[in-house]
Protein backbone atom coordinates (compact mmCIF):
# COMPACT_ATOMS: atom_id res chain seq x y z
CA UNK A 1 0.00 0.00 0.00
CA UNK A 2 1.36 3.60 -1.28
CA UNK A 3 1.62 5.98 1.55
CA UNK A 4 0.41 9.03 1.32
CA UNK A 5 2.63 11.68 1.41
CA UNK A 6 2.99 14.37 4.35
CA UNK A 7 2.40 18.04 2.20
CA UNK A 8 2.00 20.33 5.05
CA UNK A 9 5.45 21.10 6.27
CA UNK A 10 6.16 20.56 9.80
CA UNK A 11 5.18 23.15 12.39
CA UNK A 12 8.81 24.72 13.11
CA UNK A 13 9.03 25.26 9.28
CA UNK A 14 5.63 26.96 9.10
CA UNK A 15 6.08 28.80 11.97
CA UNK A 16 9.39 30.25 10.73
CA UNK A 17 8.07 30.80 7.39
CA UNK A 18 5.37 32.59 8.73
CA UNK A 19 7.76 34.81 10.56
CA UNK A 20 9.61 36.07 7.88
CA UNK A 21 6.66 36.39 5.55
CA UNK A 22 4.95 38.59 7.45
CA UNK A 23 8.32 40.35 8.54
CA UNK A 24 10.49 40.37 5.55
CA UNK A 25 7.99 40.06 3.25
CA UNK A 26 6.27 43.51 3.54
CA UNK A 27 9.68 45.28 3.66
CA UNK A 28 10.95 43.67 0.16
CA UNK A 29 7.63 44.19 -1.25
CA UNK A 30 7.47 48.28 0.13
CA UNK A 31 10.54 48.36 -2.90
CA UNK A 32 7.92 48.72 -5.57
CA UNK A 33 4.82 49.45 -4.27
CA UNK A 34 4.43 52.93 -4.31
CA UNK A 35 4.87 53.00 -7.95
CA UNK A 36 2.38 50.23 -8.77
CA UNK A 37 -0.60 50.43 -6.16
CA UNK A 38 -2.66 53.16 -3.17
CA UNK A 39 -4.15 51.04 0.07
CA UNK A 40 -7.67 51.73 1.39
CA UNK A 41 -7.70 49.79 4.18
CA UNK A 42 -5.04 50.18 7.82
CA UNK A 43 -2.12 52.10 5.23
CA UNK A 44 1.20 52.36 6.44
CA UNK A 45 2.94 55.53 5.50
CA UNK A 46 6.64 55.96 7.22
CA UNK A 47 7.72 59.31 5.46
CA UNK A 48 11.56 59.28 4.54
CA UNK A 49 13.41 61.21 7.02
CA UNK A 50 13.53 65.07 6.84
CA UNK A 51 16.84 67.10 7.16
CA UNK A 52 15.57 70.43 6.65
CA UNK A 53 12.74 72.23 8.85
CA UNK A 54 10.26 74.27 7.21
CA UNK A 55 9.69 78.11 8.48
CA UNK A 56 6.07 78.21 8.61
CA UNK A 57 2.92 76.24 8.31
CA UNK A 58 2.92 77.09 4.48
CA UNK A 59 6.12 75.55 3.85
CA UNK A 60 4.70 72.63 6.07
CA UNK A 61 1.97 71.99 3.78
CA UNK A 62 3.66 72.28 0.52
CA UNK A 63 6.05 70.25 1.86
CA UNK A 64 3.18 67.84 2.79
CA UNK A 65 1.79 68.47 -0.44
CA UNK A 66 4.91 67.48 -2.84
CA UNK A 67 6.00 64.12 -0.48
CA UNK A 68 2.23 62.96 -1.56
CA UNK A 69 2.74 63.70 -4.81
CA UNK A 70 5.79 62.03 -5.33
CA UNK A 71 4.91 58.95 -3.25
CA UNK A 72 8.20 59.62 -1.63
CA UNK A 73 8.17 57.52 1.54
CA UNK A 74 10.54 55.13 3.18
CA UNK A 75 8.00 52.33 3.32
CA UNK A 76 4.31 51.68 2.05
CA UNK A 77 2.29 49.11 3.05
CA UNK A 78 -0.54 47.98 4.81
CA UNK A 79 -1.81 46.16 8.21
CA UNK A 80 -3.75 43.57 6.06
CA UNK A 81 -0.53 42.73 4.33
CA UNK A 82 1.75 41.40 7.26
CA UNK A 83 -0.20 38.19 7.64
CA UNK A 84 -1.59 37.79 3.92
CA UNK A 85 2.29 37.21 3.45
CA UNK A 86 2.88 34.47 6.56
CA UNK A 87 0.16 32.45 4.94
CA UNK A 88 1.97 32.80 1.38
CA UNK A 89 5.39 32.33 2.30
CA UNK A 90 4.06 28.90 4.26
CA UNK A 91 1.92 27.76 1.08
CA UNK A 92 4.94 28.51 -1.41
CA UNK A 93 7.44 27.70 0.76
CA UNK A 94 6.03 24.62 2.24
CA UNK A 95 2.42 23.75 0.85
CA UNK A 96 3.35 24.02 -3.08
CA UNK A 97 6.63 22.85 -3.63
CA UNK A 98 5.10 19.67 -2.01
CA UNK A 99 1.84 19.15 -3.99
CA UNK A 100 4.54 19.79 -7.23
CA UNK A 101 7.03 17.25 -6.40
CA UNK A 102 4.03 14.28 -6.03
CA UNK A 103 3.12 15.28 -9.41
CA UNK A 104 6.18 14.94 -10.91
CA UNK A 105 6.73 11.66 -8.98
CA UNK A 106 3.63 10.41 -9.94
CA UNK A 107 4.02 11.65 -13.64
CA UNK A 108 7.40 9.90 -13.72
CA UNK A 109 5.93 6.92 -11.31
CA UNK A 110 8.52 6.69 -8.74
CA UNK A 111 8.01 4.84 -6.15
CA UNK A 112 9.59 5.10 -2.92
CA UNK A 113 11.29 2.22 -1.23
CA UNK A 114 8.93 0.12 0.69
CA UNK A 115 12.05 -0.63 3.53
CA UNK A 116 12.68 2.64 3.69
CA UNK A 117 9.41 4.10 4.52
CA UNK A 118 8.97 1.19 7.12
CA UNK A 119 12.14 1.19 8.62
CA UNK A 120 12.88 4.05 11.16
CA UNK A 121 16.31 4.70 10.93
CA UNK A 122 15.99 5.03 7.37
CA UNK A 123 15.12 8.54 5.38
CA UNK A 124 11.10 9.67 5.78
CA UNK A 125 10.94 11.85 2.50
CA UNK A 126 7.89 13.73 3.63
CA UNK A 127 7.06 13.45 7.02
CA UNK A 128 10.14 14.74 8.73
CA UNK A 129 9.61 12.87 12.11
CA UNK A 130 12.36 12.26 14.10
CA UNK A 131 14.30 9.37 13.91
CA UNK A 132 17.88 7.94 14.85
CA UNK A 133 19.22 9.01 11.89
CA UNK A 134 19.79 12.30 11.32
CA UNK A 135 19.87 12.51 7.48
CA UNK A 136 15.80 12.68 7.17
CA UNK A 137 13.12 14.90 6.53
CA UNK A 138 11.87 16.73 3.48
CA UNK A 139 15.01 18.72 2.74
CA UNK A 140 16.85 15.77 1.99
CA UNK A 141 14.55 14.91 -1.08
CA UNK A 142 16.02 17.97 -2.97
CA UNK A 143 19.56 17.50 -1.97
CA UNK A 144 19.83 15.41 -4.75
CA UNK A 145 17.65 17.35 -6.64
CA UNK A 146 19.05 20.53 -6.80
CA UNK A 147 21.66 21.06 -10.22
CA UNK A 148 22.46 24.68 -10.09
CA UNK A 149 25.50 26.61 -9.95
CA UNK A 150 25.34 27.95 -6.17
CA UNK A 151 24.98 24.40 -4.76
CA UNK A 152 28.46 24.77 -4.44
CA UNK A 153 28.23 27.22 -1.47
CA UNK A 154 27.20 23.91 0.24
CA UNK A 155 31.32 23.10 0.05
CA UNK A 156 33.13 26.46 1.27
CA UNK A 157 35.27 26.25 4.17
CA UNK A 158 33.81 22.68 5.22
CA UNK A 159 35.71 19.74 5.86
CA UNK A 160 33.99 16.77 6.60
CA UNK A 161 34.71 12.92 6.05
CA UNK A 162 33.30 11.03 3.66
CA UNK A 163 30.82 8.78 5.36
CA UNK A 164 30.25 11.30 8.24
CA UNK A 165 26.68 11.90 7.82
CA UNK A 166 26.42 14.35 10.77
CA UNK A 167 28.90 17.01 8.85
CA UNK A 168 27.59 16.05 5.76
CA UNK A 169 23.89 17.52 7.27
CA UNK A 170 25.65 20.67 8.24
CA UNK A 171 27.12 21.16 4.87
CA UNK A 172 24.03 21.13 3.20
CA UNK A 173 22.35 23.46 6.16
CA UNK A 174 25.22 25.48 5.47
CA UNK A 175 24.50 25.27 1.59
CA UNK A 176 20.70 26.07 2.29
CA UNK A 177 21.20 28.90 4.55
CA UNK A 178 23.61 30.78 1.72
CA UNK A 179 20.98 29.85 -0.97
CA UNK A 180 18.32 31.54 0.89
CA UNK A 181 19.92 34.35 1.72
CA UNK A 182 21.52 35.12 -1.86
CA UNK A 183 17.54 34.32 -2.89
CA UNK A 184 15.72 36.68 -0.75
CA UNK A 185 18.87 39.64 -1.99
CA UNK A 186 18.19 38.50 -5.47
CA UNK A 187 14.17 38.93 -5.08
CA UNK A 188 14.44 42.36 -3.62
CA UNK A 189 16.44 43.06 -7.04
CA UNK A 190 13.78 41.88 -8.91
CA UNK A 191 11.11 43.92 -7.18
CA UNK A 192 13.21 46.64 -7.41
CA UNK A 193 14.05 46.55 -11.30
CA UNK A 194 10.00 46.20 -11.43
CA UNK A 195 10.03 49.39 -9.96
CA UNK A 196 13.10 51.09 -12.15
CA UNK A 197 11.08 49.93 -15.39
CA UNK A 198 7.63 51.11 -14.03
CA UNK A 199 9.36 54.61 -13.86
CA UNK A 200 11.66 55.07 -16.20
CA UNK A 201 11.04 55.11 -19.87
CA UNK A 202 13.02 52.12 -21.88
CA UNK A 203 12.87 53.88 -25.06
CA UNK A 204 15.40 52.39 -26.75
CA UNK A 205 14.72 49.15 -26.07
CA UNK A 206 10.82 49.56 -27.32
CA UNK A 207 12.05 50.74 -30.11
CA UNK A 208 14.13 48.21 -31.19
CA UNK A 209 12.00 45.14 -30.45
CA UNK A 210 8.88 46.48 -32.08
CA UNK A 211 6.64 46.08 -28.83
CA UNK A 212 4.69 48.29 -26.47
CA UNK A 213 6.21 49.78 -22.77
CA UNK A 214 4.21 46.95 -20.58
CA UNK A 215 4.90 43.79 -22.71
CA UNK A 216 8.90 44.76 -22.56
CA UNK A 217 8.98 45.29 -19.08
CA UNK A 218 7.02 42.14 -18.76
CA UNK A 219 9.78 40.32 -20.80
CA UNK A 220 12.24 41.91 -18.96
CA UNK A 221 10.39 41.13 -15.61
CA UNK A 222 10.35 37.44 -16.94
CA UNK A 223 13.82 37.26 -17.86
CA UNK A 224 15.32 38.17 -14.51
CA UNK A 225 12.65 35.72 -12.90
CA UNK A 226 14.21 32.88 -15.10
CA UNK A 227 17.91 33.75 -14.49
CA UNK A 228 17.18 33.51 -10.62
CA UNK A 229 15.52 30.26 -10.94
CA UNK A 230 18.27 28.84 -13.25
CA UNK A 231 21.05 30.10 -10.86
CA UNK A 232 19.74 29.34 -7.26
CA UNK A 233 17.57 26.11 -8.23
CA UNK A 234 17.17 24.71 -11.56
CA UNK A 235 14.69 21.84 -10.10
CA UNK A 236 11.38 21.61 -12.03
CA UNK A 237 8.85 21.38 -8.85
CA UNK A 238 10.03 24.85 -7.93
CA UNK A 239 10.02 26.05 -11.46
CA UNK A 240 6.40 24.47 -11.49
CA UNK A 241 5.73 26.09 -7.84
CA UNK A 242 6.60 29.63 -9.24
CA UNK A 243 5.19 29.46 -12.93
CA UNK A 244 1.36 28.19 -10.92
CA UNK A 245 1.75 31.65 -8.19
CA UNK A 246 3.14 34.12 -11.29
CA UNK A 247 -0.77 33.31 -12.81
CA UNK A 248 -2.52 32.58 -9.70
CA UNK A 249 -1.13 35.56 -7.50
CA UNK A 250 -2.46 38.32 -9.42
CA UNK A 251 -5.75 36.96 -10.06
CA UNK A 252 -5.60 36.13 -6.14
CA UNK A 253 -5.37 39.94 -5.86
CA UNK A 254 -9.05 40.86 -7.20
CA UNK A 255 -11.05 40.00 -4.17
CA UNK A 256 -9.08 42.44 -2.36
CA UNK A 257 -9.31 45.10 -5.38
CA UNK A 258 -12.82 44.71 -5.49
CA UNK A 259 -13.09 45.39 -1.33
CA UNK A 260 -11.05 48.37 -1.62
CA UNK A 261 -8.13 46.81 0.14
CA UNK A 262 -5.70 48.51 -2.12
CA UNK A 263 -6.10 49.94 -6.10
CA UNK A 264 -3.43 49.91 -8.81
CA UNK A 265 -2.82 53.27 -10.08
CA UNK A 266 -3.88 54.01 -13.69
CA UNK A 267 -0.65 54.04 -15.19
CA UNK A 268 0.07 50.44 -13.32
CA UNK A 269 -3.14 48.96 -14.48
CA UNK A 270 -2.64 47.01 -17.44
CA UNK A 271 -4.15 44.05 -16.91
CA UNK A 272 -8.11 43.38 -16.49
CA UNK A 273 -8.61 39.74 -16.34
CA UNK A 274 -12.18 40.24 -15.90
CA UNK A 275 -13.05 41.97 -18.97
CA UNK A 276 -15.65 41.28 -21.81
CA UNK A 277 -14.03 38.77 -23.93
CA UNK A 278 -11.30 37.25 -21.81
CA UNK A 279 -11.88 33.29 -20.48
CA UNK A 280 -12.25 34.20 -16.67
CA UNK A 281 -14.43 37.18 -17.25
CA UNK A 282 -17.08 35.04 -19.27
CA UNK A 283 -16.89 32.66 -16.41
CA UNK A 284 -17.78 34.64 -13.91
CA UNK A 285 -20.15 36.56 -16.00
CA UNK A 286 -22.08 33.13 -16.40
CA UNK A 287 -22.50 33.33 -12.46
CA UNK A 288 -22.76 37.34 -11.86
CA UNK A 289 -26.11 38.86 -11.26
CA UNK A 290 -27.14 41.16 -14.43
CA UNK A 291 -24.08 39.70 -16.25
CA UNK A 292 -22.31 42.55 -16.68
CA UNK A 293 -21.01 45.25 -13.18
CA UNK A 294 -17.70 46.90 -12.10
CA UNK A 295 -16.18 43.65 -11.36
CA UNK A 296 -15.28 43.84 -15.38
CA UNK A 297 -13.15 47.02 -14.53
CA UNK A 298 -11.09 45.05 -11.62
CA UNK A 299 -7.17 46.21 -13.06
CA UNK A 300 -4.31 44.57 -11.64
CA UNK A 301 -0.79 45.19 -12.90
CA UNK A 302 1.14 42.69 -15.54
CA UNK A 303 4.18 42.99 -14.04
CA UNK A 304 3.68 41.80 -10.56
CA UNK A 305 3.53 38.37 -12.46
CA UNK A 306 7.19 37.88 -12.47
CA UNK A 307 7.62 39.39 -8.98
CA UNK A 308 5.03 36.62 -7.66
CA UNK A 309 7.10 34.01 -9.64
CA UNK A 310 10.58 35.45 -7.30
CA UNK A 311 9.07 35.60 -4.06
CA UNK A 312 8.11 32.03 -4.34
CA UNK A 313 11.27 31.40 -5.45
CA UNK A 314 12.59 32.73 -2.34
CA UNK A 315 9.62 31.38 0.19
CA UNK A 316 11.09 28.09 -1.36
CA UNK A 317 14.62 28.65 -0.48
CA UNK A 318 13.80 29.94 2.89
CA UNK A 319 11.46 26.71 3.88
CA UNK A 320 14.37 24.01 2.33
CA UNK A 321 16.84 26.26 4.92
CA UNK A 322 14.25 25.86 7.91
CA UNK A 323 13.65 21.91 7.14
CA UNK A 324 17.44 21.54 6.57
CA UNK A 325 18.27 23.44 9.80
CA UNK A 326 15.49 21.34 12.11
CA UNK A 327 16.56 18.06 10.46
CA UNK A 328 20.49 18.78 12.01
CA UNK A 329 18.84 20.12 15.52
Amino acid sequence: MKVLPQILPRATTSSKLFITGATVGPVVDSLHNQCLLTYGIAPISIPWPSFTMPTDAAAAAAAASDATVTSSYLFCSSWLVPPLLGVAYVVLGGVLPRLMQILIDNVSNVNDDASTISNNNDINTFTGNKTKDTRKGFFLRWKDKLSSPLQKLSKINIKIEENNNDGENRQYQTGMRNRALVAVLSTALIIKLSEFLETQQLDAFVTNTNLDIGMSNLIIMLFAALAQWATLDGTIAALLAATVTSIGGPLSELPFVASGCWSYLPEAADYLPLSQGTALGDIVGIFASGGGGDYRDLALSSITGPCYFAVTMDAIALGRWFDADDDIM
